[in-house]
């Protein structure tokens, strides 16, 4: 009673560490979900942030413009109201001048003053309306500063509640992981004890079934660990697209090639064909994960065909990529050791997408059913990606030293090489997985077949041992009753002595049958352990086969419980270096944004001093505008005065050429006179 109450006490934390397994599986999506809408948030609020600063920018140069504008209408009516002082302190008049003339200039010089009243009255109220405009721009721009901190300050406590969270998970992890060893460890040895002490049809069975549950838990985490390889493929291609945007050519600085530009546009799109069919295969994995009844094998021709159908785009841009290889090694930059890491990464890269190819060709092939001839191509694609990951190491080892190598570039250049990472584990995970899967119907089909031997064994071996029980006793019958048959016609006149010599004849025969019905039972018995022991020594020769096989595979456990216990740890691992790689990338991109806020500090605080420069420009400039204008007001004054002058002059002048010529037309008119009398007095 005590071995079953512990072995249930063992069943029931097995499956509730699997429970809380499954649930810390399922909190990791909706974590990076989590995480990856703070990242949009954060973007969208820096982009929020940059178009504030802009509008700022903006509204300051208006500002500066207007103040600017407003100092020089300030300038010109404090001028034009000291020469209105002027005008007004100045004599009435010229005494010489004609009264008219006097009249005129003191009505023109009271127009122009009323004129500059009202155009000064204007000018006051523009001046009061920017005024407000600008204080009503400030306030505004204070409030949206203020919702912005808020935001941040909001955005940075949910960032520590999700880094608490992670933590209390990671923590919570590390414990469920240890209980679930613990608990494997019972369930072995569990199951160790059911082997000796359950009966053997309950046993295979209950180890069909398992192998069975098994078999469909292995098959959905193959199916999302292909999904997953899938969806790391897809990202790869997206960052090789963004890295073509900047590198060779900065689409910041410089226009991109139009080869360049189709090359993107390819990549894009072979990278959603290939998010298509990761959704296609998680709806497979889903549908078996519900459905008991599932079949992957029916589904196989149009897996393989969305499979194929997302890869053969690859080659839309595979010669675009080999161009764009052969772009960087012709950069004046590049040494012989980035061009011959260069020609590596082309040759490889092209060998992964063939073997990727070829692959997702056999899947949809009905025809080739060889599970071990797959195994070894995932092998070759993983060691092949491997390759890929290396030889894109060294390539971006030598592009980091080279002096134009941007942040966003090594950036780029790293998560490439996490997600070529990511697709070599998650290949070796799939691998591990379908061997697991075929180890699984190893045992299952041998225990099946042992059991149907065994009950081979029963059914020959009982109604043998009940024939060799019943034989001896009907031969030893039948030859007694021939003896006797040949003795009575002999013996008809038998005496009393005869009769008791026959019955001692048939006391010894009855001793010597059952001495030999007990001795076949003792041969029966030796059978049936020779037997047992013979399919024992088969089995043994069976598991040493198996598992030099295995190792000549890949050294993988020929414990069914061991090889799903270490799948499993393994699994936990990857969990927990994708937690903590989001935790990571977590703080990363909260440096970056605190990087973003001192950088635009800084950027503030240069722009603080690049506005008071400025303003000591513009007052410079002010003041030698005012100088400016107050010279050529001068000037003004000077010319008007000299015009003035002249006029006086031309008056005069006409004034004296009219005295002058009434003057010649009297002496004319006199010299006239003069020469009549003369003239008649001659005549006389």
């Amino acid at each position: 009673m005590s071995t079953i109450s512990s072995n249930t006490d063992l069943n029931t934390k097995y499956h509730r560490v699997a429970s809380e397994y499954a649930k810390l599986r399922a909190q990791i999506p909706v974590l990076k979900n989590a995480v990856l809408d703070e990242q949009a948030k954060t973007k969208r609020l820096t982009e929020e942030m940059h178009g504030k600063e802009s509008a700022l920018r903006k509204l300051e140069a208006e500002n500066e413009s207007l103040a600017f504008r407003n100092g020089q209408l300030l300038k010109r009516v404090e001028a034009l109201q000291a020469e209105i002082d002027r005008a007004q302190q100045s004599p009435s008049g010229k005494k010489r001048a004609a009264p008219s003339q006097g009249s005129g200039h003191f009505e023109h010089s009271k127009i122009d003053s009323s004129l500059l009243e009202d155009e000064l009255l204007v000018k006051v109220r523009e001046n009061e309306r920017l005024h407000s405009k600008i204080f009503e721009l400030e306030s505004a721009h204070e409030r949206d500063i203020s919702a912005i901190n808020e935001k941040c300050l909001a955005l940075q406590s949910e960032n520590e509640s999700l880094r608490i969270r992670l933590e209390q998970l990671l923590t919570s992890s590390a414990n469920n992981q240890e209980q679930h060893s613990l608990a494997r460890n019972a369930h072995i040895a569990e199951r160790v004890s059911e082997i000796g002490s359950v009966p053997a049809n309950a046993s295979v069975e209950g180890a069909i079934e398992d192998a069975e549950a098994t078999g469909r838990v292995l098959i959905v985490d193959s199916l999302r660990s292909a999904r997953t390889v899938l969806a790391n493929f897809a990202n790869l291609l997206r960052l090789l697209e963004r890295r073509s945007t900047i590198y060779p050519n900065d689409m910041s600085i410089e226009i991109l090639p139009e080869t360049t530009k189709l090359y993107g546009s390819h990549l894009l799109k072979s990278g959603d064909l290939i998010d298509k069919a990761a959704a296609h295969l998680e709806d497979l994995a889903q549908r078996a994960a519900d459905d008991e009844s599932f079949c992957i094998v029916r589904e196989r021709r149009q897996l393989g065909s969305v499979i194929v159908d997302a890869l053969n785009s690859t080659l839309d841009w595979k010669e675009l990529f080999a161009e764009g290889v052969s772009r960087e090694n012709r950069l004046s930059w590049t040494g012989p050791n980035l061009c011959r890491c260069n020609d590596d990464w082309q040759s490889s890269f092209s060998a992964f997408l063939d073997s990727m190819l070829t692959l997702s060709m056999r899947i949809g092939d009905e025809s080739d059913l060889n599970v071990h001839s797959f195994i070894g191509a995932l092998d070759c694609l993983r060691a092949l990606s491997l390759e890929c990951g290396r030889v894109f190491a060294a390539k971006i080892l030598d592009e980091n030293r080279i002096p134009t190598a941007s942040k966003r570039l090594r950036c780029v250049n790293e998560c490439i090489d996490k997600c070529i990472g990511s697709i070599s584990r998650n290949i070796a995970n799939l691998s591990a997985l379908l061997l697991l899967i075929e180890g699984t119907t190893n045992a299952a089909s041998s225990k099946w077949q042992k059991s149907a031997m065994d009950a081979r064994i029963v059914c020959d071996g009982e109604p043998k041992s009940a024939a060799d029980d019943e034989g001896p006793s009907k031969e030893l019958l039948q030859g007694i009753i021939a003896e006797q048959g040949d003795r009575q016609p002999s013996g008809s006149t038998v005496t009393a002595p005869q009769v008791d010599g026959s019955d001692f004849v048939h006391d010894s025969l009855g001793r010597e049958l059952e001495c030999a019905a007990s001795r076949v039972l003792e041969l029966e018995k030796e059978k049936e352990r020779i037997l047992v022991e013979a399919e024992l020594l088969r089995m043994k020769l069976a598991t040493v086969s198996s598992a030099n096989k295995e190792q000549t595979l890949g050294g993988v456990e020929t414990d069914e419980l061991e090889l799903l216990g270490v799948y499993y740890e393994k699994r936990m691992g990857e969990l927990l270096s994708q937690l903590q790689f989001m935790r990571s990338r977590a703080n990363y991109y909260k440096d970056e944004c605190d990087d973003l806020i001192r950088r635009t500090r800084v950027v503030l605080e240069e722009k603080e001093a690049l506005a008071t420069n400025l303003a000591e420009a513009d007052r410079r400039i002010a003041v030698l505008t005012d100088d400016l204008e107050a010279t050529r007001k001068g000037y003004e004054e000077q010319m008007r005065s000299l015009c003035e002058h002249l006029g006086e002059l031309n008056a005069r002048i006409e004034d004296q050429t009219e005295t002058i010529a009434s003057l010649r037309d009297a002496s004319k008119a006199s010299n006239g006179v003069t020469k009549q009398g003369s003239r008649k007095l001659l005549f006389k």
